[in-house]
């Protein structure tokens, strides 16, 4: 007689809690136990939501369901972050001007135009021309600026170092119409400050008097240069004042 008593207080507290199960795609099938007084606790029982075959579903422990919610999370950690916002919305808080990528839209290629501006550095290079003209090895020179410089006339070093190994070889003709077509180039330009646009004239003015025998370009250029020497001059009293 006890012993039907014991199996008649199980059976009784096995009707006091109420088995609802389900599942969720991508999640384990999961039972949820409601107690009578409004308590409830959660077993993760795996992919299969079936009963074993004679097994009643036990009570589980808090415990349990803690560490088997626990390893699930551990394992399915993306299905718990928080949803991305709105990508139009992100497209219209950034500035208009600035490229955006959607970095939600994975189907599609994004081709973005860049204006960047590239500059060579070109410090190497003039610093052999200017030291090959030292040594009075002109044909390397040439060949220097032939093969890396000649394309980079808008820098007044290369500019001015290719003029002055022409005028020290004697090649008069040459550095005339290398400077004459720099000085034209600047015209159009302006592709020098004021000042080195006044050396290159007085070299221009240089080769001329050797190269045609006249000392006008030299004259004229003198007197653009006393002029220019003249407004710096008294941009600079100003300037202190």
């Amino acid at each position: 007689d006890d012993d039907d008593d014991e199996d008649d207080e199980d059976e009784d507290e096995d009707d006091d809690y109420e088995t609802e199960s389900g599942s969720v795609t991508g999640i384990p099938s999961y039972s949820i136990y409601s107690s009578v007084n409004g308590s409830s606790e959660i077993l993760i029982s795996g992919s299969n939501n079936k009963k074993p075959a004679g097994k009643e579903a036990k009570k589980p422990s808090q415990r349990d369901a803690d560490d088997s919610w626990r390893q699930f999370r551990h394992r399915h950690p993306s299905d718990y972050q928080e949803p991305p916002e709105d990508s139009n919305q992100t497209i219209q808080n950034t500035d208009e001007h600035e490229p955006v990528i959607d970095v939600y839209d994975h189907g599609k290629n994004a081709t973005i135009r860049l204006d960047i501006d590239v500059q060579i550095d070109l410090a190497e290079d003039i610093a052999e021309l200017a030291r090959l003209n030292r040594l009075g090895w002109f044909k390397k020179g040439v060949a220097l600026f032939e093969d890396k410089l000649k394309n980079h006339l808008d820098s007044f070093p290369v500019v001015v170092e290719y003029a002055d190994l022409l005028l020290q070889q004697g090649e008069y003709t040459k550095a005339l119409s290398f400077t004459e077509h720099c000085c034209v180039l600047h015209e159009h330009a302006e592709m020098y400050a004021p000042d080195e646009y006044m050396v290159l004239r007085s070299m221009n003015a240089y080769a001329s008097i050797f190269a045609t025998g006249t000392l006008l370009p030299a004259l004229e250029a003198l007197k653009g240069m006393s002029e220019f020497m003249k407004k710096e001059k008294l941009d600079s009293l100003k300037a202190t004042k």
